[in-house]
């Protein structure tokens, strides 16, 4: 199977980085045996949507078999079909949670806000503030996931995103008011894609245009260091975040949906 999506593609910048990517021929399998955790660094990537719960999980089982710290199911398809409204109310009642995201591209941003009053950016660079990036990524999102395994996931996925900035292929980005970091977010690139990763503000500074700010002063990074890259963000589509991007300058140039079902 050949993956064409370039939404799926950007994914495959840090699934072949820090895991194994395996063409199945009818699918394709994402393994990040360091990981067990992530669920989408450890999926299925099929050609279509599914129509068969127990079809594709037992796939999946199947494939993972040998994997004991995989207890998650996640699937990512090409966006050749959308997911039918039986199929995501079987699905659903199988206990999965469904996504649908909009891949968005730029090939430049508008600079026509201003830089919010004693917000400054920079790339992080020392322990201290890549330590206070992972420290408020999994604040932000802890309520949402079983605490151990996620802890566990973003301590790896933040190991990688170091060794993918000190690898030259990008870096983790901060807004902050004086020493204070208060939003942030990654860059990294292959060949042609700079892929945005996790835009997050901190509740107590929300609201205030920072985290736009941030995203043109990243892309104006990224076009400077990555001359002529197309740079891409996905966002839920429909939410807010959305909104944000495209009032940047980014356009949506497809939509993906995906599954996944937390350990049972």
């Amino acid at each position: 199977m050949d993956v064409t999506s370039p939404g799926i593609l950007s994914d495959l910048i840090f699934l072949r980085f820090g895991g194994e990517v395996t063409n199945r021929g009818k699918f394709v399998k994402v393994q990040t045996p360091d990981n067990p955790d992530y669920y989408f660094g450890n999926l299925l990537i099929l050609p279509g949507p599914p129509d068969d719960v127990a079809k594709v999980v037992a796939l999946f089982d199947a494939e993972f078999a040998d994997a004991s710290g995989v207890q998650h199911h996640t699937f990512l398809w090409e966006p050749t079909a959308r997911l039918s409204t039986a199929a995501k109310t079987a699905f659903t009642a199988k206990g999965f949670f469904y996504n649908h995201s909009s891949v968005l591209t730029a090939q430049s941003v508008h600079d026509d806000r201003h830089v919010p009053d004693g917000v400054s950016f920079r790339k992080l660079e020392t322990d201290a503030e890549w330590d206070a990036a992972l420290d408020a990524q999994m604040t932000l999102n802890l309520d949402n996931h079983p605490r151990e395994a996620y802890i566990a996931f973003k301590t790896k996925q933040f190991v990688q995103y170091r060794d993918m900035a000190d690898a030259g292929l990008g870096g983790w980005f901060g807004a902050f008011k004086g020493n204070k970091l208060v939003a942030d977010m990654g860059l990294y690139f292959d060949d042609t894609i700079g892929r945005f990763q996790s835009v997050e503000t901190h509740p107590d500074h929300r609201r205030q245009g920072i985290a736009r700010a941030l995203v043109q002063w990243v892309s104006n990074w990224g076009f400077l260091h990555r001359p002529g890259a197309t740079l891409m963000i996905h966002a839920d589509h429909g939410e807010v975040a959305e909104t944000i991007y495209k009032s940047l300058g980014f356009r949506e140039t497809e939509q993906l949906e995906s599954l996944y079902r937390p350990p049972v």
